[in-house]
């Protein structure tokens, strides 16, 4: 039960972080006056490292509640990710007037890679660990 807990607060906090990120005006992370460290295409790493948390949670939120085998999960937990980058995208396209933001196929292209990523650490772990 106590595992239950600490998933579904895992992924619902990710879930609100993700938007909390994304939904910020971008003159708060682009201004040149405060950067300290200039790393090109820093924000699609961001948008990986996001995505890639998404779906790691999201493969073990819905492994808990589903008896499908794992593969099926992991195909699950990618058009999950997919799906909710894709409607953040969309979502900052509509905001765009407060949050300086626009719809980007490359910064949806980056979530799928860290979903990606995601899943295979998932299986590299399930190898090792041989869950």
């Amino acid at each position: 039960m106590k595992k239950n807990i600490i998933v579904n607060f895992a992924f619902f906090f990710w879930i609100a972080l993700i938007f909390v990120l994304l939904l910020l005006p971008q003159g708060l992370f682009s201004s040149s006056s405060q950067k300290i460290i200039s790393i090109p295409h820093l924000d699609k790493l961001v948008h990986c490292s996001l995505f890639g948390g998404f779906c790691f949670l999201t493969f073990f939120f819905v492994k808990q509640r589903l008896s499908f085998e794992d593969k099926k999960i992991m195909l699950i937990s990618f058009l999950l990710t997919f799906v909710f980058g894709f409607f953040t995208e969309v979502l900052q396209a509509l905001t765009h007037q407060w949050c300086e933001r626009n719809f980007a196929l490359s910064d949806l292209f980056a979530d799928s890679v860290g979903a990606i990523l995601a899943l295979g650490g998932i299986t590299l772990g399930k190898k090792k660990i041989k869950l």
